[in-house]
């Protein structure tokens, strides 16, 4: 009787050092997700900053300290996102790729995916872009990110110079997608190769009656406005191309080359003294470049 007792008590104990035990890795997996929690929020805020470095290093810091948290997954992709934005791409292929075999069903999977296509794009591999855009159509991605490899997929296509699959894609991306802008530039130009004036022509005016919302946006609109003009140019519309030259604005990178051009469409138009307004600018914020040479050549004309 002895015996059985003692056997008895120790069954209990054995039980309950268990039962403790137990209670014991839950609350101390339960801290350790909170605080993976937030290391992970102010991960996120220095990612959302444009900080990425930062981002990068206290990802990595994350990972070491709890293997086991709940939104691993979505640390890797980040992780992935950060090293590709300080151009370190074989480092973020690597992070992506780990996420697509390790996280079958993340829910981040179809941006790992989107991460691969852009890393393809920018080493030129078009064809492996243009399969990633076609595994990302069959992930069930959001219309956000199908939209997003839907563009640098029709930029393959333009680089392979096969247009009609170019002008297919880049049709269907949505008006509120984040490459719209970008995508209608690469349409225009596709329609441009295939000598579709008229499409090209509405196209790039599709792209001026834009709202300004965002600089990069302001940069493919004055972009759109040069090359437009510069096409009524070629087609002798010197008053159209000068339209559009007077549009650009600035602070553009290309600001001095819309003024030259304005200039000479104001010269084929006989309009040489207000041609003097433009030409003299130039002058006044490139005085050394080769363009102010030119400048004082039409200048000379002009006078």
């Amino acid at each position: 009787m002895k015996k059985t007792i003692n056997i008895t008590t120790l069954i209990l104990c054995l039980f309950w050092i268990s039962s403790f035990s137990q209670s014991f890795d839950r609350e101390s997996e339960h801290r350790l997700e909170k605080t993976s929690d937030q290391l992970f929020y102010e991960a996120k805020s220095l990612y959302n900053e444009a900080k990425y470095w930062e981002c990068a290093r206290d990802l990595v810091i994350l990972l070491d300290f709890y293997s086991g948290y709940s939104k691993l997954d979505q640390v890797i992709y980040i992780l992935g996102d950060c090293l590709y934005e300080i151009d370190l791409k074989k480092a973020a292929s690597k992070i992506y790729k780990h996420l697509v075999k390790k996280y079958i069903n993340s829910p981040h999977l179809p941006n790992a995916l989107l991460g691969l296509q852009r890393i393809e794009y920018d080493i030129n591999n078009y064809l492996k872009c243009i399969e990633f855009y076609k595994v990302i159509r069959r992930a069930h991605a959001s219309s956000e990110i199908l939209d997003i490899a839907r563009y640098y997929a029709g930029l393959s296509y333009s680089k392979m110079n096969n247009y009609e699959s170019a002008v297919e894609l880049l049709n269907q991306m949505s008006e509120n997608g984040l490459y719209y802008d970008y995508g209608l530039y690469t349409l225009a130009t596709c329609y441009m190769r295939q000598r579709q004036v008229r499409q090209a022509l509405d196209t790039f005016h599709k792209i001026t009656s834009l709202n300004i919302t965002t600089q990069s946006r302001r940069k493919v609109v004055d972009e759109t406005h040069l090359t437009l003009g510069y096409i009524y140019y070629e087609l002798g519309y010197f008053g159209e191309a000068l339209e559009q030259f007077k549009q650009v604005s600035t602070n553009h990178e290309q600001y001095s080359q819309a003024l030259i051009a304005a200039g000479w469409s104001l010269v084929k138009l006989q309009r040489y003294k207000d041609a003097l307004e433009p030409l003299t600018a130039i002058l006044a914020i490139a005085p050394n470049s080769e363009i102010a040479e030119e400048s004082m050549f039409l200048l000379g004309r002009c006078y």
